[in-house]
């Protein structure tokens, strides 16, 4: 039987180990503690006997740039525009702006 244990440091956890044993109980030293759980991963937190994900909040600056068309397809829309009369580039970039608006 495989049993995963969480090394938990201020808090978070450092570490999850496998191990083919099941240990007696559970470890604490200095404030850092080894509990049994199946559930725990590497950068959980762990509180009041309760392991939770962290909640991860993405720099609207990054999701913007991550979703921004390519340098070259932004010059293409822009000569079209110019050409066409459109505003494809425009609305390309207020629908980012838009999805990813500051906080």
């Amino acid at each position: 039987m495989v049993n995963k244990y969480a090394v938990i440091k201020s808090g978070v956890v450092d570490n999850v180990l496998v191990l083919d044993s099941a240990l007696a109980a559970t470890w604490e030293h200095g404030g850092d503690k080894l509990v049994q759980s199946d559930t725990a991963g590497t950068g959980d937190l762990y509180s009041r006997g309760k392991f939770t994900r962290p909640v991860v909040v993405e720099d609207y600056r990054e999701q913007r740039k991550a979703e921004y068309p390519e340098v070259g397809d932004q010059f293409d829309m822009q000569y079209h525009d110019s050409v066409n009369g459109t505003t494809t580039w425009a609305d390309a970039i207020a629908a980012v702006k838009t999805k990813y608006a500051k906080p």
